[in-house]
């Protein structure tokens, strides 16, 4: 997260995908983590890793596609 925030004050637009073995509760509940900020939850097999980057990507321009 803050490596996302980082970038997006120098103004380098870019899609993120977070990634956590906590529930995403445990992280609203805690402040890490948005409710509007894609999550992926581990363990996660390869086509949910695979719709959840689809996703990311989907909500950028495309010059990033």
């Amino acid at each position: 997260r803050v490596l996302a925030a980082a970038l997006k004050e120098r103004g380098r637009s870019m899609p993120v995908l977070f990634m956590s073995g906590y529930a995403r509760e445990e992280l609203l509940a805690d402040g890490m983590l948005g409710n509007e900020l894609p999550l992926v939850h581990k363990p996660f097999t390869l086509p949910v890793l695979l719709e959840a980057v689809s996703a990311a990507l989907g909500a950028v321009p495309a010059r990033y596609s």
